[in-house]
């Protein structure tokens, strides 16, 4: 039996993103078509290395989430790591999330679904948009599950910073790699 807190940790991260994308100082830290410096982020408790921008804000074990970071302007990134009481697969863990999702948003919108590789991981990613206290949010959000454990990786901005984030958010999303 799949345990029903399946999608529930990366859906109240959704809800998070709706209130910290507007937390931003004001200051746009990247311009159209501007890549920002990286470096590689190592989480050794939960077993994985990711490269993020050097000038975002970084939190381990923050909201559930492992790790989050917040660019100066607002656009986050969350890595989660569900562990669950049974084993599933990718699939069945973004279908029960992407089943959870409209039930708990205003104007949900399901975008992209498509398988997703990172390095010799096999993946879902998908894009949503919804709406929050007037304001709407485009997410990305990659799903690596292994037997018991699940990584959700999510990147978010508001719907007009989306399109200059998305290359960052793709280099983010495809450095994830496991070291455990």
């Amino acid at each position: 039996m799949v345990s029903k807190k399946v999608g529930l940790v990366s859906l109240l991260l959704l809800v998070f993103y709706g209130g910290v994308l507007c937390a931003g100082n004001g200051v746009s830290a990247l311009k159209a078509g501007e890549e920002p410096e990286f470096f590689d982020l190592v989480n050794k408790k939960a077993g994985f290395t990711i490269s993020v921008p050097q000038n975002w804000d970084t939190a381990q074990k923050f909201f559930g989430a492992m790790t989050m970071l917040i660019s100066p302007d607002g656009a986050s990134l969350n890595v989660v790591l569900d562990e669950l009481a049974d084993e599933i697969t990718t699939k069945e863990y973004v279908d029960k999330s992407d089943s959870e999702y409209p039930k708990m948003f205003k104007k949900f919108e399901q975008h992209q679904r498509e398988p997703f590789v990172s390095e010799d991981l096999m993946g879902i990613l998908s894009t949503y948009s919804y709406e929050r206290d007037g304001k709407r949010t485009k997410l990305m959000q990659v799903v690596f599950a292994f037997g018991r454990r699940v990584y959700v990786l999510s990147c978010g901005a508001d719907v007009d910073l989306y399109p200059k984030y998305e290359p960052v958010f793709r280099k983010i999303v495809g450095s994830f790699k496991l070291t455990k």
